[in-house]
């Protein structure tokens, strides 16, 4: 008797894990291909759904068999509603590519700002945008270091080097991380050529104090730069030339997989000679 009942009770269980499917896939943006992080993906006439995480993948199982409606949405991009068909004990694979849509904000009037929280570490952490590091007048191309020198807090012994002090610090207690690892001896001949380009940066936070125990060895400041993906759609190239120097780059996807390759620099830069 008890053997029948628990047969019986477990019976509507696996009738209903049997008659489900599960719908997955990754949400991009439409221009470059790039992920779409924290897009909402709803299933309609449930309480179903996910979110899209850093390379845009999402995961929902034990959706109902037939068709279900998938509304697609996230700030900045047009909404979708694609229909789906989910079948029985399999994995759906829908891939969405959404559309940026232009925003159109009221008029904003600023009447005040609040003091910052003087314990507060993020205070110490300034954005440099590429704009400002182009804008800065360069001796021959454009240096993500010499922008430094125009902020609050750093100086420099001269126009002819690369090297920075950060609020009477060493210039050997200022770290330089490009996507996680450190770069060593940053500082180029004369300050003329740049280590980074300007072009390969996709974000760059500067740390004047306060960062963590992660960035340790360091007692002054950590310049962290992120460098940008290549497009994911198209082959593109771009070049640029000087009397004194060279530099190109390409980029594109590679075929057969969600990656891309960019290939930033190719410099040749004319040697100086001795009089």
């Amino acid at each position: 008797m008890s053997r029948f009942l628990l047969v019986f009770i477990s019976l509507p269980f696996l009738l209903y894990s049997q008659s489900t499917g599960t719908l997955r896939g990754f949400i991009t943006d439409s221009t470059n291909g790039g992920s779409v992080i924290s897009a909402n993906i709803l299933l309609l006439g449930t309480k179903q759904g996910a979110a899209s995480d850093l390379q845009g993948y999402y995961f929902i199982p034990g959706i109902k068999t037939g068709k279900q409606i998938v509304r697609i949405s996230n700030i900045g991009y047009v909404t979708r509603e694609i229909e789906v068909r989910v079948v029985k004990n399999t994995i759906t694979q829908l891939n969405v590519a959404l559309v940026p849509a232009s925003i159109t904000l009221d008029e904003v009037s600023i009447t005040g700002q609040r003091r910052p929280d003087m314990n507060d570490p993020s205070i110490s952490i300034e954005q440099i945008p590429l704009q400002q590091i182009k804008s800065v007048p360069a001796g021959i191309e454009a240096d993500m270091l010499r922008a430094l020198k125009s902020l609050p807090g750093v100086t420099s012994t001269g126009d002819i080097t690369a090297r920075y002090y950060v609020r009477g610090g060493g210039s050997d207690q200022n770290a330089v991380v490009i996507n996680g690892t450190v770069l060593y001896n940053p500082f180029h001949a004369l300050g003329l050529f740049s280590v980074v380009d300007p072009e390969m940066i996709k974000m760059l936070e500067f740390y004047k104090g306060g960062f963590t125990s992660e960035y340790g060895g360091r007692l002054s400041s950590i310049l962290n730069v992120v460098t940008r993906d290549g497009n994911k759609n198209r082959f593109m190239g771009t070049a640029a030339a000087s009397t004194m120097s060279g530099k190109m780059s390409f980029e594109g996807p590679i075929p057969g997989g969600r990656s891309s390759l960019r290939v930033e620099k190719v410099t040749a830069r004319k040697r100086f000679k001795n009089s």
